[in-house]
């Protein structure tokens, strides 16, 4: 099984100086706990997940409709090809430390992929 085989194809982005209020809300919008933060050209800059909120805003007292993404944003985004196989793609984000990775063709997202997994 590849990371194609388990990425959310063309996933929601949202530019840096969107509010997390707004990110939230796209979160909830489209059930999912990533999104990804692009520039104007698409290019991947970092990624939103609904942990960031919680640990960096929430937890620490931080209004989220005046906190904008680029203050949330885990940046520089694991990126894995596509065609990468689902443990290549576990051991990446182990190896990062990161919870979700992005899968990016001529630097734009177009899938998302997040982990917890257990691997047997």
């Amino acid at each position: 099984m590849t990371a194609k085989d388990i990425m959310t194809a063309d996933p929601t982005v949202c530019r840096p100086d969107a509010h997390l209020h707004d990110v939230a809300k796209l979160m909830c919008d489209e059930d999912c706990g990533a999104i990804p933060v692009v520039d104007a050209q698409g290019k991947p800059l970092g990624i939103v997940t609904d942990r960031d909120i919680a640990c960096r805003v929430v937890a620490k007292g931080r209004d989220a409709l005046q906190t904008q993404a680029r203050d949330c944003m885990t940046p520089d985004p694991v990126c894995a090809s596509a065609d990468a196989s689902v443990d290549e793609v576990c051991d990446l984000l182990e190896r990062e430390r990161h919870e979700a990775s992005l899968g990016a063709l001529d630097f734009r997202p177009f899938q998302v992929v997040t982990l917890k997994l257990e691997r047997a």
